[in-house]
């Protein structure tokens, strides 16, 4: 990967508008920094645009035996220095073994690639959230895949600030959870949006939910 100049290392570095088009994932997960700093820049792809007209940005990532593993970015995009952040999925959704791999991209004409590394903290990848019937069921639904899984469910601000845990420091075994919860009328007064996290052994998920009418 060739260096990079003084000018670069000065330069504010931004992340992708929400316009442009990832072709291997949801936006609002890639830009997404990892909470874990270290991780963050295991999988932490840069992007450089250094033509002063849009271009076509391409962003493959490989695996050690240089197969392809996620195409991740196929789209137009403006001057500017971006980061991407990885989520460790392929291009079917499924994660990605623990180990080494590296990304090429392809901006205008131009070619960079660098080295990532895959690490997971325990319970990453063996539950998830889903939060995407709330508004109609009322259920906050989970999937734990082992066994004795450490979990604690809240329910905070936008600032982080817990409004009610739901669960503390449950031991639960592997299964599908749903779990209810309504804000209170004092609440919905009070904020607009409210952050449903599910901790999971030592992995956090989050995902924002707003009450209908807001």
């Amino acid at each position: 990967m060739r260096n990079l100049t003084a000018a670069l290392l000065s330069a504010v570095i931004c992340f992708l508008s929400v316009s442009s088009v990832l072709a291997g994932g949801d936006w609002n997960e890639l830009k997404n920094r990892p909470r874990d700093s270290a991780k963050a820049e295991n999988v932490r792809v840069w992007l450089a645009q250094e033509s002063n007209n849009p271009c076509q940005m391409t962003v493959d990532i490989f695996d050690s035996d240089s197969n392809l593993v996620r195409h991740l970015v196929d789209d137009q995009i403006d001057y500017g220095y971006y980061n991407l952040y990885w989520d460790c999925k392929d291009d079917s959704g499924k994660y990605v073994t623990r180990g080494q791999y590296f990304y090429e991209t392809n901006d205008c004409g131009g070619n960079r690639s660098g080295e990532l590394f895959m690490a997971y903290s325990k319970g990453e990848t063996t539950s998830s959230l889903d939060i995407d019937n709330w508004s109609e069921t009322g259920e906050i639904n989970f999937v734990l895949q082992s066994d004795s899984s450490v979990v604690s469910l809240d329910i905070c601000n936008t600032q982080g600030t817990t409004l009610k845990a739901l669960l503390k420091d449950s031991v639960m075994l592997a299964g599908d959870y749903a779990i209810d919860w309504r804000p209170t009328r004092l609440h919905t007064k009070t904020y607009i949006v409210f952050v449903v996290r599910l901790t999971v052994d030592d992995f956090i998920h989050e995902k924002q939910v707003l009450p209908k009418g807001k």
